[in-house]
């Protein structure tokens, strides 16, 4: 995979970012006056009743399936680097990052774009006075939620390498990193493994609906968030090691 994101990089990015725009419309609940549009357009990824929400980390597994999975299927020789020098690990995360940000971004502003030319003003029924906004104003509170946002994709992305450098076929990458993300919480609640609170949609859900919340909440929800990212990132550098010790087979 080139360190550098071309041009057919950014035209996935950008198509990715525009359907995730329109997913997350979709998921708007009640429209009124309330929260400004451009917090509105980011609450759908943290939202635990909207069903469409379910299924927005289709749309970021399938972005970096497209960003990384044809080079590791297709080109041994760039893969092979990639696992010779510690610089083109850095380089590869670096572009996952830039492009975790790119989407969040373009997608929230296709979003926001697109609530403020049919709602004329109308805004979603939630005061700013519950979750993180009762702590931070409308613009902090708007750079939190996005930078939260950008670890939700992040998390979504580590599940691809994760799972990619385990299986032999390129279908089996996204369906099993698709049940990682969404399905496997849901297995773990059903068989009383995991609590209702502790299901992440539920701890996301937590940011924006909590009534009166304080800043030690908002860590818990910060930190559990980056040892998610931090467990998946340790998994695939475990993997890479022991695929360097034991041969890589493709």
């Amino acid at each position: 995979m080139s360190l550098v994101l071309h041009w057919r990089y950014w035209r996935a990015i950008i198509l990715a970012a525009v359907v995730e725009g329109v997913m997350l419309v979709g998921s708007v609940g009640r429209i009124a006056r309330g929260l400004p549009i451009f917090i509105v357009a980011l609450a759908p990824n943290f939202s635990a009743v909207a069903v469409l929400s379910l299924f927005l980390p289709v749309v970021g597994i399938g972005l970096a399936y497209v960003l990384l999975v044809p080079t590791y299927f297709s080109s041994v020789r760039e893969w092979w680097l990639l696992r010779q020098g510690r610089s083109r690990v850095i380089g590869v995360v670096g572009v996952l990052m830039v492009a975790a940000v790119a989407y969040t971004v373009t997608s929230w502003l296709v979003a926001a774009t697109i609530l403020a030319v049919a709602l004329h003003g109308h805004y979603w029924a939630d005061p700013l006075t519950s979750g993180i906004g009762n702590l931070l104003g409308p613009i902090s509170t708007t750079l939190f939620l996005l930078f939260f946002v950008v670890l939700i994709v992040l998390v979504q992305f580590a599940s691809v390498p994760l799972v990619m450098l385990l299986v032999r076929k390129k279908w089996q990458v996204f369906v099993i990193a698709l049940a990682l993300i969404i399905l496997l919480p849901i297995l773990l609640f059903m068989l009383q493994l995991l609590p209702e609170p502790q299901m992440p949609v539920n701890i996301y859900h937590s940011l924006i609906m909590t009534p009166h919340m304080q800043w030690p909440a908002v860590w818990n929800v910060v930190g559990y968030q980056l040892l998610l990212l931090a467990g998946e990132s340790l998994l695939v550098g475990i993997i890479i090691i022991y695929k360097n010790h034991r041969g890589w087979v493709i």
